[in-house]
């Protein structure tokens, strides 16, 4: 038995674009995580330990996001994956990354990176 597990609307504030007032300051980025895990044991125990517990997964993107700089939202993007892969396990991943103060006539503009993990 498997279920997906969502949280939207993360609030980061990160150093990331390729122009320079870009790099200034912290800019405002939207980050949303969906996943899917298998839940057998968990539906059984009822224990955190039997599942993702997923304020553990914010906090640990957030503050890979929050602490380090990239030019690129992609290349943020596909670290935070990398982190999930490494730390989560997870047997599907899809992150959002939005930026909501790069274009003028835009509320955002962003990326959607999604990853299916063997886990045979």
């Amino acid at each position: 038995m498997k279920y997906k597990g969502f949280v939207k609307g993360i609030e980061l504030n990160i150093l990331v674009g390729l122009h320079d007032w870009e790099r200034v300051k912290a800019q405002p980025v939207v980050m949303d995580i969906e996943y899917e895990v298998e839940s057998t044991r968990v539906v059984e125990t009822d224990q955190i330990e039997d599942t993702v517990n997923y304020e553990a997964m914010v906090n640990h993107l957030k503050r890979i996001a929050e602490s380090t700089e990239y030019q690129l939202i992609e290349s943020l993007g596909h670290r935070l994956i990398s982190e999930i892969e490494m730390h989560f396990p997870v047997l599907w991943f899809k992150l959002s990354l939005a930026k909501t103060s790069v274009i003028e006539c835009a509320q955002a503009c962003g990326i959607v990176i999604e990853r299916h993990y063997d886990q045979g």
